[in-house]
Order: C-alpha cells, then structure tokens, then sequence
C-alpha cells in the first residue's frame, strides 16, 4: 500500500513575530510509509488532495511563507509523523535547493537529553564525600547525570562508513564550535554515531545521514578518589598501612596523590614506621586534582580528534 498522510490540525501554528516574521508549522501522521523517504512522497487524505508539501511549496494562508524544512520522526509501528517548517525566503522567492536537491538542504538539527547514574566521590561543591571518621564510604555515592544529546541530520551522496569509524567514540580536539547552535572546549562533546537514518540501496542518489553528539560537562572522563590500604616507600615497594595504635588498618586510607598516606597518623610496615616516598610521577594516563582533605585522579576514556572534517 502506498504511503498515506493525514494531517494533525492540532499542530498547526501560524506565527507573526515583533518583528513582522512570520513562521508557520504543519504536522502529519504518515502510515504505510516503508521508509522515511516514502514519507516525502505521501498522498494526503480525508478532505485534503494531492501528496503532503513539499520544499518551497507556499502556506495556504500566508503566500510568503515557503516550506524551509520537512523532518521525519517515528513515533510508532508503522507510524511517522511529519514536521513541516515554513519561513519567508531570504530573497523573497524560494530557499535555496529545492526538493528536487536533497544535497543542498542545510543540515537539521535537534536536541534531546539522555540520563544515567553514575558513581561519585564529591559533592556539588567539590568536597570528598567521607564518613565522620574523614575516610571514605565502602559503598560510593550515586548521582544522577544528564547529558545533552544533539542529532544532527542531513542528506549525502553516499554512506561513508570509514568516516564514521573514525569519529564515533573520539571526543573533539580543539574547541567544537556549530555555528548558531553549540561551541564547546577540548573533550566535552563525543560523537556517538555515524550511521544512515533508514535502509537505502546503493544506486540511491542520496542517504540521509544521522550524525549524534553527546556533551559532558565532565568531559567523559572518570574521576577517582585516591585511597589505597599500602603506601609507597620507595623503589616501586608498597608496604601495609597501620594506625597510631599499632593496629594495621582493615579499610583503605586516603592517600596523597603521590601514594603516601594524607594523614601524618598512619605508618608504613610497622609501629615506628618506615619513612614513606612519594611517588614524583602520576600513573601512565592520569591527572590529578587535590584539597586540603582529599585527593582524586582522572582518567579519560575516548582518544581526541579534530572534529574539523566531521561535517
């Protein structure tokens, strides 16, 4: 069955600016539409005729309006919804490209969020989360996180699969700037995916390519509070930790940052003590922040790349 589209009246948006700029929007329901590309190509039904707009076509209440864009959205089993964005040309016309070239419409963008749960050793305020004895809990603290995702779509002569090798799990280099919608410094966004929006075959003169971004604030990379139950004493050799008592401690400490014991009242191997060395370099990969109460280490999970050539 060919595709066949209905419109969502309760969608429709006709709206003059203070500026005098107007923008409309329309929505469809599109059913039997066996790929989003179907979806441009759908009959209208009920009192409606034709096929669904297309780029350029003119609103019917405001002429100087022309479709700018047609976003597909599936919401359900054999059901996508078609989004229809009017705006006035800027040269009075038409918008650039047209319907009958896909390769010239401007990308599209949209954003939504993604939430997960996280183990954490401060708080809000950078404070190490410790037990009224200042020694870290058995069992970390959970936070919930959200992270912004930013889809970013538009059509391509081809897939390009060695591209999306490249940049999928790689996090920028450099500050990663779109123009009119986000800048970022090094590390805070990752590309997730690269990847056709639907199936295509390969005499296609066109795919419509997914391209999704992530945004930590963080930076993807996890951090550690430093603690350990041996201290370093030199050479590379660890000792046992014990208490002023004489009592080898059951639980790890907090350390340095340099594997040393923060606390003047733990020893190294004994009673008396052995004398403690601080290590002069981090582990392979580290960085390291530090407070008067605690230190923690930072490891980051995704290599960096130029995001340069990424669009």
């Amino acid at each position: 069955m060919p595709a066949t589209a209905t419109e969502r009246w309760s969608d429709r948006k006709l709206v003059k600016g203070i500026d005098n700029a107007w923008t409309a929007t329309r929505a469809f329901d599109v059913i039997n539409a066996t790929t989003d590309n179907d979806v441009f190509t759908a009959t209208l039904t009920g009192a409606a005729s034709g096929l669904v707009p297309v780029i350029n076509e003119e609103h019917d209440l405001q002429s100087r309006l022309r479709v700018s864009n047609l976003a597909v959205d599936p919401p359900g089993f054999n059901l996508r919804k078609l989004t229809v964005t009017y705006t006035i040309p800027a040269d009075g016309s038409s918008h650039g490209g047209g319907e009958d070239n896909p390769l010239s419409q401007p990308m599209r963008f949209r954003w939504r969020r993604t939430s997960t749960q996280e183990e954490v050793d401060q708080d809000v305020y950078g404070n190490p989360i410790l037990n009224s004895a200042r020694m870290p809990f058995s069992q970390p603290a959970l936070r919930q996180m959200t992270n912004r995702i930013l889809e970013c779509r538009r059509y391509e002569p081809y897939y390009d699969l060695a591209k999306s090798e490249l940049y999928e799990n790689k996090v920028n280099l450099g500050t990663f700037t779109i123009t009119g919608v986000v800048s970022v410094g090094e590390g805070f966004c990752r590309c997730n995916l690269i990847a056709p929006t639907d199936e295509y075959t390969t005499a296609a003169e066109y795919v419509e390519i997914l391209y999704e971004l992530e945004f930590d604030l963080l930076g993807f990379q996890s951090r550690h509070i430093d603690e350990g139950s041996m201290v370093h004493v030199g050479s590379g050799e660890l000792k046992e930790i014990y208490d002023s008592s004489g009592n080898r401690v059951s639980s790890p400490i907090l350390l340095a940052g340099d594997g040393t014991a923060l606390s003047s009242q733990f020893r190294a191997g004994s009673t008396t003590g052995i004398t403690q060395v601080g290590y002069t370099v981090l582990p392979d990969g580290a960085t390291l922040e530090t407070s008067a109460s605690a230190s923690f280490l930072l490891y980051k999970h995704h290599l960096p790349i130029s995001f340069g050539g990424l669009f």
